[in-house]
């Protein structure tokens, strides 16, 4: 209770078959509060006397209660441990984002060097029999793409990029075998640096039977290319087996249902 009070116990007592029944009074008194239980509570009874004023649209708040100096402050949560998570998670995903970015344009720039393999042995290995040598046979096949670059005719191809990147090399003074070497490593793929060091040979000991090379090597991309064609187009029919099935499921649901309806119609 919040004031005392008095009230009525009644005990009943038994024995064998003897009952008892005995009512006496008790002054039942509020449990004694905590120093500041009682201070929380005439704070309280402040604040509530404020609130039932009529015609203020503010409320004062003590500043003294008895003796005690009250003191206020806006409550406010720390979140900075959860801005600073929030962050270094922010940061995180940025730097995964930014690698699986990186990951696939190396991987579209893998494939796309890939592609054009075949074409460019063919080219030297067409040059070659047309009586060039390489180094003429290289800068021709460059300088063609350097042109149809410029024209916007192709997009750009990473491979005779390389190509033009070798021949830059070249004309600033470094070697010529240095400048292959490095064609092959900038490409990064087994292929290129077979052809690269196809080609060292030949420029070192004067391979004569360089073209006949270059036709083995030429029948072989393309039939590496025609797998992976063919791997392609089976990853291809794979991944259009879920949307078929999907599409199967709703013209039988599509079939189906109209009909269900018309019997319990008839019904």
């Amino acid at each position: 209770p919040q004031q005392p009070v008095m009230v009525e116990v009644t005990a009943i007592l038994y024995c064998q078959e003897e009952t008892c029944l005995y009512t006496f009074p008790v002054r039942a008194v509020p449990r004694e509060k905590t120093a500041a239980e009682t201070l929380a509570d005439k704070i309280s009874s402040w604040i509530s006397a404020e609130n039932e004023k009529e015609g203020s649209q503010t409320v004062r708040l003590p500043e003294h209660i008895g003796r005690t100096d009250i003191h206020w402050k806006e409550k406010t949560t720390d979140r900075s441990v959860l801005i600073v998570f929030l962050g270094f998670a922010g940061a995180a995903c940025i730097l995964l984002q930014e690698k699986e970015t990186k990951k696939k344009e190396e991987s579209k720039r893998q494939q796309q060097m890939l592609l054009d393999y075949p074409e460019i042995v063919s080219k030297l290995s067409l040059l070659l029999g047309a009586g060039m040598n390489l180094t003429l046979a290289w800068e021709k096949i460059a300088f063609d793409y350097r042109d149809k670059r410029q024209k916007q005719a192709v997009g750009i191809r990473y491979a005779y990029e390389e190509m033009l990147v070798a021949l830059y090399e070249i004309q600033e003074g470094v070697g010529e075998l240095q400048a292959i070497e490095n064609y092959g490593e900038r490409c990064g793929l087994s292929a290129y640096r077979k052809l690269a060091s196809l080609i060292i040979q030949n420029i070192r000991k004067g391979a004569k039977e360089m073209q006949k090379l270059l036709e083995e090597e030429e029948r072989e991309a393309f039939e590496a290319r025609k797998a992976r064609a063919k791997k392609a187009g089976e990853e291809a029919g794979t991944k259009l087996m879920l949307p078929m099935i999907l599409m199967l499921i709703l013209v039988l649901v599509i079939l189906i249902v109209p009909a269900g309806l018309s019997l319990d119609l008839v019904g």
